[in-house]
């Protein structure tokens, strides 16, 4: 049974006078009208703890949904160990599992679910999408082409990492639907064997290209230390092999971002 209901059950009317069984159909009248008051699927925001592993989440309501029906809502506490650190999907009831993406309706990165948090999520008919904040805290290692793309829509804070191995090139963070005004951490790590350019992109959820990327080394003024265009084809900042940079800044609209490292 989902909602809108168009009546309330009533098999008990449609039996006339002197039926001797109409106790027991009135009976399973209300049973019906309980069941659509308890169903999990509608009309609650739903609460259960996670018992899956992190990137495949199993939570198991008092009452099981009759399915999953958009509009749905859950309260999910992670499990201790359950940090996701990709693409995730979770299982109520063993109705089956489905995507969790975040409130863009993008995959997720990693990160966004946090062990030991209760985050809320609504099903939109395909996937459960996360409500409100969403943080994305992603992590690559082993990289070996010059860009790794990271899509960032629908994130309100920003903390990628990537550990390059080998390229042909320089190292290259390009970040995708970016939002204006949203903490953005940038982390090189060069294990390429040799001194390399780093440089940073973004695009904002309009898609356009920032034009401006400017990386201040920390407590330099104007003209003192680094005061460069980090975008591909700007002043260019090196990295030395075995070492890191990392840029702590904010998009701003214009496009245009600061970063200090």
């Amino acid at each position: 049974m989902s909602r809108p209901l168009a009546a309330v059950p009533n098999i008990f009317a449609t039996e006339g006078t002197g039926t001797l069984n109409n106790i027991a159909l009135l009976d399973a009248d209300f049973a019906a009208v309980l069941s659509a008051y308890n169903d999990s699927a509608i009309g609650y925001v739903n609460y259960g703890a996670d018992t899956g592993v992190a990137n495949s989440y199993i939570v198991t309501l008092p009452v099981a949904p009759s399915a999953y029906v958009a509009g749905m809502t859950l309260a999910v506490t992670i499990g201790a160990s359950n940090t996701n650190t990709g693409a995730s999907n979770i299982n109520v009831n063993s109705i089956g599992s489905v995507p969790i993406v975040n409130p863009a309706g993008i995959a997720l990165n990693g990160g966004e679910l946090s062990a030991n948090k209760t985050v809320p999520m609504t099903f939109d008919g395909t996937s459960f999408r996360i409500i409100g904040p969403c943080p994305l805290n992603a992590v690559y290692t082993g990289l070996t082409a010059n860009t790794k793309t990271v899509n960032c829509a629908g994130a309100t804070s920003i903390m990628v990492m990537g550990t390059w191995t080998s390229t042909p090139g320089g190292l290259e963070f390009f970040l995708s639907n970016v939002s204006y005004g949203i903490p953005i951490t940038v982390i090189f790590f060069n294990q390429t064997g040799a001194t390399k350019a780093v440089t940073i992109g973004m695009s904002d959820p309009a898609g356009t290209q920032f034009v401006s990327i400017l990386g201040c080394e920390a407590g330099s003024v104007s003209g003192a230390g680094f005061n460069g265009n980090l975008i591909a084809g700007g002043s260019g900042l090196n990295l030395v092999n075995g070492a890191a940079f990392v840029f702590n800044g904010q998009a701003h609209s214009g496009p245009t971002a600061v970063f200090s490292y």
